[in-house]
């Protein structure tokens, strides 16, 4: 998530007494206000991955003959790994829940806090909510890669022959395990003057030797990526199709048969008593009498596989619950009241009155 943008907006003059007024948003009509948005609450689903790729040597068929390496492969492959899943939840705005407020004379209700989108985080205080880290879509971290060649000598490359450059090669890994050996038994004739000095020789030689080897063995490299999906429920979801995932290829289509399924479950657990049609139909004859806050339900999130379950989480969603109003004598000339709500439900977190 991005960072926070405090939008303040003053509120307040000096003439007769009145109330804070709180509308519901209409295009064109919102002079003098103050406009933003109650959330819905998004359900994202991270997944962390790796790819390891593996690299035929290009001396592959002599690694047996010279370093004992057996069963060395001439055959690319690639292969994907779905190393965690992390279920979190995110406020988006809701389209339908739009309010504008006018704070008139001698309220106090002076300052409004807003996320970039527009969501109300605070009212007379400054939020103290951390900004949530999200990972950035195919995110690939790989090391940079030591090239073999960079170590060939002259007679190395100068050779016509595959077998005689693989015979060089491996008489040059073997020279530095013996130069490494002497180096730790002391028996090296220069020496490295001190620690230091012996740690970066000793590195260098595996280096080499590392990257010498893969001539042979063959090289293994490993990305790792993270991929999110991200479900706004407005309803019960039972055991839908969120992603497919295949070792041979990673991520594929919903569609496509090569990846196994991952499933989603949503299930409202009723914390929030629904609003009765007649309790409907009086709000909506109503004015609006203070602040608009949501009240969420709570759900059960499960993530699955065909095997069985992986995850399962109680997240509070904005969708599954209700709205309430703050009354609006909270900001009357009588009272500082101040008041923080959460971004990804729309909740009332904390109310100080003084």
């Amino acid at each position: 998530m991005k960072k926070l943008s405090i939008l303040f907006a003053l509120l307040v003059s000096v003439t007769a007494f009145s109330q804070t007024r709180v509308d519901k948003y209409t295009a064109g009509s919102n002079l003098g206000t103050t406009t933003y948005y109650l959330p819905k609450t998004a359900i994202k689903v991270t997944l962390h991955i790796t790819k390891t790729s593996y690299t035929p040597g290009d001396l592959y068929n002599y690694a047996n003959h010279y370093l004992r390496l057996k069963d060395v492969s001439g055959t690319p492959s690639v292969h994907w790994t779905l190393n965690t899943i992390e279920l979190t939840s995110v406020g988006v705005p809701d389209a339908n829940k739009i309010y504008t407020i006018e704070v008139r004379n001698k309220t106090v209700a002076p300052l409004l806090e807003l996320t970039k989108n527009g969501i109300i985080l605070s009212i007379n205080k400054t939020s103290e909510i951390v900004p949530t880290a999200t990972e950035a879509e195919h995110n690939l971290d790989k090391k940079k890669k030591v090239d073999a060649r960079d170590f060939l000598t002259e007679e190395m490359l100068r050779t016509g022959s595959t077998a005689k450059m693989a015979e060089l090669i491996a008489k040059e890994i073997y020279e530095i395990r013996d130069t490494r050996n002497s180096i730790l038994r002391g028996q090296a004739e220069n020496m490295p003057q001190d620690g230091k000095a012996l740690q970066i020789i000793l590195a260098s030689l595996k280096e080499q030797e590392e990257a010498l080897k893969e001539l042979f063995s063959g090289s293994t490299t490993q990305e790792e990526t993270t991929e999110s999906f991200t479900v706004i429920p407005t309803k019960n979801i039972q055991h839908e199709t969120l992603f497919r995932f295949s070792t041979d290829f990673g991520l594929v289509d919903a569609d496509d048969l090569s990846g196994a399924p991952y499933f989603i479950s949503v299930v409202d657990l009723k914390t929030v008593p629904p609003l009765s049609a007649e309790a409907i139909a009086e709000r909506a004859k109503k004015k609006i009498e203070g602040v608009i806050y949501n009240v969420p339900g709570l759900a059960k999130v499960t993530i699955a596989n065909s095997h069985k379950e992986l995850l399962s989480k109680n997240v509070p969603i904005a969708q599954f619950g209700n709205e309430e109003t703050l009354g609006d004598k909270l900001f009357d000339k009588n009272a500082t009241t101040r008041v923080t709500f959460d971004p990804t439900t729309g909740g009332l977190l904390n109310l100080e009155k003084e």
